[in-house]
């Protein structure tokens, strides 16, 4: 019966759900994530997140299918088990992916307006006066995008603390990474006879402004 059920489990995930799941990134070399292989951004949000949930139940299910046949077959619990779990794996799988293409076909694409507003300000004259322009598109951006959206649809709260950790991830790689390549870091590590992009006093106003943005960064992802 073990292998029954497990059997056409793997038949349900292989032929109808992975089925669904859309590659991470488009199949075409566009800027636009949402568009590029003629998928739109609500589709892309409801199919995978009905692939989520779906296979979410489908693990929880085969959780309960295990107690059950060990009820049954006490002497045969760790092979009954062993088998299941390892269906078990193929749907979490599915679900990571899932959450994946989210990320990288919703959430990155929306983001990449932040980061271009970042490398647009004329940071060898800054003035530090309030937050930069382009923490202001961040708080909006993930307040009001997509992003609310996604996270209403999740069944369980793992799958949002999930999701949120591997946003906070992304902004502070990708805002670590703009920082270095502003300040041309990366030259100076390799050749320190390189002419620095900024004069000493312009690095310490880029620095204040960035901090005073760091405190908005906070606030906001809290």
């Amino acid at each position: 019966l073990t292998k029954f059920f497990n059997k056409w489990l793997l038949e349900y995930l292989n032929k109808i759900l992975k089925n669904l799941l859309l590659p991470e990134s488009p199949s075409s070399g566009t800027s636009d994530a949402s568009a590029a292989d003629g998928v739109d951004k609500d589709s892309i949000i409801q199919y995978t997140l009905l692939l989520i949930n779906t296979a979410d139940y489908c693990s929880t299910t085969i959780n309960d299918l295990a107690e059950k046949l060990n009820e049954y077959c006490p002497n045969s619990a760790t092979t009954i088990d062993t088998q299941l779990q390892s269906c078990k794996d193929q749907y979490l799988l599915i679900i990571n992916s899932g959450i994946a293409v989210l990320l990288n076909r919703i959430i990155k694409p929306e983001l990449q307006f932040v980061w271009k507003e970042f490398n647009n300000i004329n940071w060898a004259h800054v003035q530090i006066e309030d937050y930069s322009r382009y923490m202001g598109s961040l708080e909006k951006i993930l307040n009001s995008g997509s992003l609310p959206q996604i996270m209403k649809h999740f069944y369980k709260e793992l799958y949002i603390w999930n999701f949120w950790d591997k946003i906070v991830n992304y902004i502070m790689e990708t805002y670590i990474a703009s920082i270095i390549k502003l300040l041309n870091l990366q030259q100076w590590k390799i050749d320190p006879n390189v002419k620095p992009k900024f004069s000493i006093s312009q690095v310490v106003a880029i620095g204040e402004q960035l901090q005073l943005d760091t405190e908005l960064l906070k606030k906001t992802l809290y």
